[in-house]
């Protein structure tokens, strides 16, 4: 499967026997953050879902909504054998198991945990239920700067761009620095 291929079914997916290099991006900024990324991280490598590298972490101004409070994140390098469907559920488990509760709206707010799939190898997957690559990279400073730390040569599988040169393009101009 290249990465030029678009998949819009989740049928067609089943779990594969090579491990896949995937990006994932925790986020939150309730509680004891750092902490809940490290449980996170735990559960993880508990699910078949294993940590290869971490960025730093960083904090951030909010984005999308209003809030005083800073928000953490940070980059995760991941070998799966999950398809990406799987690896989703995954995730929303994890997310369910650490406190997170989700509001049926659209809306922004503040959360203990958000886990996010950024890329799963070079795939494109338009899907009701899973985008990959997650469609609003390239606007989010607070996911490009984690970006360029790990994989700043990375070719986004859609822009055909390398990470290092949307990090340049973004116009987000919220603050995002290390800790």
């Amino acid at each position: 499967m290249s990465g030029s291929e678009i998949h819009q079914r989740q049928e067609s997916y089943t779990r594969g026997e090579m491990p896949v290099l995937a990006y994932l991006l925790m986020g939150g900024n309730i509680g004891d953050v750092p902490q809940s990324f490290e449980n996170a991280i735990q559960y993880l490598n508990d699910s078949d879902i294993n940590t290869i590298r971490k960025s730093k972490i960083y904090q951030s101004e909010p984005w999308g909504f209003e809030t005083d409070s800073i928000f953490y994140n940070q980059l995760l390098e991941v070998k799966t054998t999950l398809n990406p469907f799987e690896l989703l559920d995954e995730l929303l488990r994890i997310e369910l198991e650490l406190g997170r509760v989700r509001k049926n709206s659209m809306e922004y707010t503040s959360r203990i945990i958000d886990l996010d799939i950024l890329f799963y190898s070079e795939e494109i997957i338009k899907h009701q239920r899973l985008t990959i690559p997650h469609p609003r990279i390239s606007e989010r400073m607070f996911a490009l700067k984690p970006l360029a730390e790990l994989i700043p040569n990375y070719q986004h599988p859609e822009l055909n761009k390398s990470i290092k040169a949307l990090f340049a393009e973004c116009k987000d101009e919220g603050k995002v620095w290390a800790i």
